[in-house]
Formats: C-alpha cells, sequence, structure tokens
C-alpha cells in the first residue's frame, strides 16, 4: 500500500509540472481553464503575474510531492499540503 501511495504522489507531481509548464508558456490559456478568462484583456503585468504566481505555486507543489515521495520524507509533503490546504479554506472563505 505504501509503495501505490507513493507512485501516487509522484504521478500527481508530474502532473503538477505539466500544469505549471502550461501556465508558463500559455497563461492566458491555462488561466481560461481555471475560470481566469478575462486574461485576454490583460496587461503584461497580469500576464507576468499570473505566469509567475499559478507556475511557481504547482512547481513547488510538484517538487515537494515528487521529491518527499521519492525519499519517503514526510517533511515535504508537509509543505506541499500546508500549500494545497491554504488554497482549499482560502476559495472557502
Amino acid at each position: 500500500m505504501s509503495v501505490i501511495l507513493r507512485v501516487s504522489l509522484f504521478l500527481l507531481g508530474v502532473l503538477y509540472i505539466v500544469i505549471g509548464f502550461g501556465f508558463l508558456t500559455d497563461p492566458v490559456g491555462s488561466g481560461a481553464d481555471f475560470g481566469l478568462a478575462p486574461l485576454a484583456d490583460a496587461g503584461a503585468q497580469g500576464l507576468s503575474s499570473i505566469r509567475a504566481d499559478f507556475t511557481s505555486f504547482f512547481w513547488v507543489s510538484a517538487g515537494c510531492l515528487i521529491i518527499g515521495s521519492w525519499k519517503a520524507n514526510a517533511s515535504l509533503l508537509n509543505v506541499g499540503a500546508a500549500l494545497l490546504g491554504t488554497v482549499f479554506v482560502v476559495r472557502g472563505v
């Protein structure tokens, strides 16, 4: 069971890398997938902010998931859980 969980977390980290790469290369298209539709009219500052913030969020989460699952280090998994938990709580508010 431990191996299945570690592989699942690793694959989720790979998915987060792909999502973050999408925000890096195409912030308008990826933003629209996340409900940020008015990005087509956003200026360079808005696009760079979306590009930087979302890419960093997904890549840091991905790094924590991949390294934490690879090395079986729960401390790194706690960092990823804190990031995702904060998003969950703030969106609920």
